[in-house]
């Protein structure tokens, strides 16, 4: 149960850590968050709830003071009072209703707190793997742009030679520049995911670097549900209805009881008094009983309707996840370590006087978009399995 991770965990993170892995990520996250703090509250403040829902309706102190006079007798005047006790009590049966429809309630909202508390989570492990594939791509450019460098310089000191043309060696600086302007895209691109990072984890712990290595595998998971579980918020949430109908079938939920004394001019009076409201007499409690009958038979057809749903938004999620991994694997492999291999053999050629610059800058750029659709389609493997976790709220990891 995550509620009891939450109140066991005590990882403590220093403030001035140099990196940072997924697990001490969530292991902060769950410790300092106000979303995970608010979850451990949870059930006290339901228990506090659920106390003062059960307590009963307060005593009541009755009280009426009068001057009173005879009209028609020379009598003297007086003073008279009347004080007393009332109190409305909850029938056992009534009493019994309120506390197990809180109880109901009680495990809706703890259910519905930890799916928010594990969909959130996976939206960190989401953006950390986005941040940690962004920074493979910014290193990509990074010796893409150093080895572009270190050729421009030769280039120009063959080309003040006259071993290659001006036209090469513009080529070679426009080449250059491009992927310098790429580089600053790409390095802009994940200073933005870093800092949604950091703001989504919400910790005043500074995170100052990814740990990276401890990224999912890159493999495709077994396609299992336990719909029992996951169905157990809707089954709850329809007992809980059910439950409150039901409970307008009882004629009688309360009475009230009071008790009192008057003080009159020439006597004294005790009174105790019973009040029972007739709920059977209306036509609102034969209203009610007619809904319980037609939701009871409502019920099962709802059930079956939103397991069917799920089933279908599970599928379709599961199905974006088996193709994003997929066209990876169609792309991975054979087909990129050729294109290196060839950018390595062109290279050389360039450099003997065997391949034109044309032809080099053609290669290279043939490389960096299958390396660049490489790290697309990890971007999207992940995005679709933890979208596809976030939808089957198992919250296995936590």
């Amino acid at each position: 149960m995550l509620f009891r991770v939450l109140l066991s965990s005590s990882f403590l993170v220093s403030a001035l850590m140099a990196e940072i892995g997924h697990t001490e990520l969530l292991n902060e996250f769950k410790k300092s968050h106000p979303l995970a703090k608010n979850f451990a509250l949870e059930v006290d403040v339901i228990g506090a709830k659920k106390a003062m829902l059960t307590s009963g309706t307060p005593y009541e102190i009755l009280g009426t003071a009068a001057h009173a006079k005879e009209k028609f007798f020379n009598k003297e005047e007086d003073f008279e009072y009347s004080v007393g006790l009332a109190k409305t009590f909850v029938l056992p049966h009534a009493n019994a209703i309120i506390s197990s429809s809180v109880d109901l309630q009680t495990k809706i909202s703890l259910l519905q707190k930890e799916q928010e508390l594990i969909v959130y989570m996976y939206d960190l492990l989401d953006l950390y793997h986005q941040s940690c594939l962004q920074r493979e791509t910014v290193s990509l450019y990074k010796q893409l742009s150093l080895q572009l460098e270190a050729l421009h310089v030769k280039n120009e000191r063959a080309y003040e030679l006259g071993e290659i043309s001006k036209k090469d060696l513009i080529l070679w600086h426009l080449q250059q520049q491009r992927m310098k302007l790429e580089f600053e895209k790409k390095e802009s691109e994940r200073f933005a995911l870093f800092r949604t990072l950091q703001s989504k984890f919400g910790s005043k712990i500074k995170i100052k670097k990814l740990t990276c290595s401890d990224m999912y595998d890159f493999q495709l998971p077994q396609q299992s549900h336990n719909f029992d579980d996951f169905l157990a918020m809707k089954r709850l949430v329809l007992t809980r209805e059910m439950h409150e109908l039901k409970s307008e079938e009882h004629w009688f939920h309360e009475m009230g009881v009071e008790l009192s004394y008057d003080n009159e001019m020439d006597k004294e009076r005790y009174n105790a008094s019973l009040n029972i409201p007739l709920e059977f007499t209306v036509s609102h409690h034969e209203s009610m009983a007619e809904m319980h009958r037609l939701q009871t038979l409502q019920s099962s057809n709802e059930m079956g309707l939103f397991e069917m749903q799920k089933r279908k938004e599970l599928q379709a999620a599961y199905l974006k996840l088996e193709q994003a991994y997929k066209s990876y694997n169609e792309l991975e492999g054979p087909m990129s370590e050729d294109a290196i291999s060839l950018m390595d053999l062109t290279q050389t050629a360039y450099q003997s006087g065997e391949s034109t610059a044309i032809e080099l800058i053609t290669i290279q750029q043939y490389v960096m978009d299958i390396l660049m659709q490489l790290q697309e389609m990890k971007s999207q493997f992940y995005g679709a399995l933890f979208d596809y976790k976030k939808r089957s709220i198992t919250g296995e990891e936590f």
